[in-house]
């Protein structure tokens, strides 16, 4: 007779026992942040509806239910690598990174409740799944976690002031393409900025969401999740999630070609289920893609979720108690805390409303008002606005101003749309001009359009510096202790050109009149 064999009953119980501790764990999880289960990122938003075109499409936002049951589902295959790595010995410097990115998510969730922000949850959450892992199974258990954290983030909405700052450049460069396309297949295309003018008879508006943000982010998404059904790891992972944005983009190309040339894409159904299909082709781009990355690199890797769990050479068995206690007893305060916490309430000042800028202008001015075109200006968010048509003598002077007192971080100002005066304009001159009589710098602007020329003076009030918006709007510092006083404004100012350049000199100046005097009433609106 051999030696005598261990118990298999001790064995078995761990991983049972390590089973029961992971769903204590995760039902703990969805305590802490029980508001993710309603959490409706386009909620409020104008113009959003919540529908497939917007959850597929739309630059700002996704269907969080979705992602957050796919990172569940990614973070459910993962459990028995992270119940391995919890029986080995835990690495001093992995549970201590574990325990400073515990903290950081702690501190973001109830940061998150008190400014009632809930998209920084999402980001709290991730950070949360993998200090969890570290604390408990080190460097192993951080890593097996990394896909279903990264993944997480897909469901958090993107800071507004960078979605404008590319979707703009984004728009224009699938206007630019499809006419070129299009010219190509023979068609007769003019193309002016945004817009598409097809066979001197059909006019189409490259909008948001034709600019291929959204089909960029929904690929990525698609990539992580055929990843995980067909078992890809490795080198041919990340290639296929590489790879996905620019598949985005190709399909979002022939989805902006098929509207284009479908007589009833203004149907919105129709418009709708063209956009679904391109997506289901990027899909099998990506599994021909995948099918050449496999000759490439044809070992596929088993991955390690799918590996029986072994313990250590040392036979350790036993799970961190402690640790895992601890977790549950931060998930449990969390919940309570978000239960508890009562959100930032805004002491709204008294304000003069946007609307008093005079209608006169201090002179002899008629004026009349404008709408807003709501679709080109897409994401670009205000919360009160004028736009009026002043005139004097036979000339016209277009005035926009566009206020936000900046209490929703979905919402930013900022956009190089604020400069044009609608759909359709090319820049065709720009510089910086200094208004003596204010002593301040604004920019020049000079457009050509179907039209004619257009020029404009363009400037901001109450806005800082790019990467200070982006880190305000990502954090929603503006509401809470650092809330800034006053609003953000972006005002324009614009004309057309005459024909005659000998004009140009007086119709700058004229400019200038308005634009001083619309500095003088902000002044007095915003002090």
């Amino acid at each position: 007779m051999g030696r005598p064999l261990r118990s298999e009953s001790k064995p078995a119980r761990a991983p049972r026992r390590g089973q029961r501790s992971l769903a204590l764990l995760a039902a703990a999880g969805c305590f802490a942040y029980f508001r993710l289960i309603d959490y409706d990122p386009s909620a409020g938003v104008r113009g959003a509806d919540g529908g497939v075109e917007e959850f597929f499409f739309a630059p700002q936002f996704s269907s969080p239910i979705l992602i957050l049951g796919l990172a569940a589902w990614l973070v459910y295959r993962r459990r028995t690598p992270l119940l391995r790595t919890m029986l080995l010995p835990l690495a001093p410097l992995a549970g201590l990174i574990g325990a400073l990115l515990l903290f950081a998510a702690a501190a973001t969730s109830v940061w998150a409740n008190y400014v009632d922000v809930l998209g920084l949850m999402i980001p709290s959450l991730s950070l949360m799944i993998v200090g969890v892992s570290l604390f408990l199974g080190g460097w192993k258990g951080g890593v097996a976690m990394l896909v279903p954290a990264f993944f997480l983030l897909l469901a958090a909405p993107h800071p507004a002031v960078a979605v404008n700052a590319v979707i703009w450049p984004m728009q224009l460069m699938t206007a630019i393409s499809t006419a070129w396309l299009l010219d190509l297949a023979g068609f007769e295309v003019l193309q002016f900025g945004d817009m598409l003018w097809v066979d001197r008879e059909k006019l189409f508006q490259v909008i948001e969401s034709c600019a291929g943000l959204g089909a960029m982010e929904t690929l990525v998404m698609s990539a992580v999740v055929y990843n995980e059904i067909f078992s890809r790891t490795g080198r041919r992972a990340l290639l296929l999630v590489l790879a996905a944005p620019g598949i985005g983009l190709a399909v979002n190309q022939l989805r902006v070609l098929s509207i284009v040339l479908n007589p009833y894409a203004s149907v919105s159904e129709v418009h709708t289920y063209q956009g679904i299909a391109m997506l289901v082709l990027g899909v099998f781009a990506l599994a021909a893609i995948d099918e050449v990355v496999g000759r490439v690199f044809p070992k596929n890797y088993r991955p390690a979720w799918l590996k029986p769990p072994r313990r250590d050479a040392s036979g350790k068995d036993e799970l961190p108690v402690g640790r895992l206690w601890l977790c549950v007893a931060i998930f449990a305060a969390l919940g309570v805390s978000t239960a508890l916490l009562r959100p930032w309430v805004e002491a709204r000042p008294r304000q003069i409303p946007i609307s008093s800028v005079s209608p006169t202008l201090g002179g002899e001015w008629s004026t009349k008002g404008l709408p807003l075109d709501y679709q080109f200006l897409g994401s670009v968010g205000s919360s009160e606005w004028v736009h009026r048509l002043y005139s004097r003598d036979g000339r016209e002077v277009e005035v926009f101003v566009a206020a936000d007192r900046r209490l929703d971080p979905r919402m930013s100002l900022v956009s190089p749309k604020n400069a044009r005066p609608g759909p359709g304009f090319e820049v065709a001159g720009h510089s910086t001009r200094r208004i003596a009589s204010v002593d301040r710098e604004v920019e020049r602007w000079l457009f050509s359009g179907p039209r004619g020329p257009v020029l404009a003076l363009q400037w901001y009030e109450g806005v800082g510096s790019f990467p200070a918006e982006l880190v305000r709007s990502a954090l929603a510092l503006d509401r809470g202790p650092w809330r800034r006083s006053g609003r953000a404004m972006a005002v324009r100012v614009s004309a057309k050109l005459s024909p005659d350049p000998a004009d140009l000199p007086e119709q700058e100046a004229l400019l200038e009149e308005v634009a001083t005097y619309l500095f003088q009433e902000l002044r007095r609106i915003e002090p």
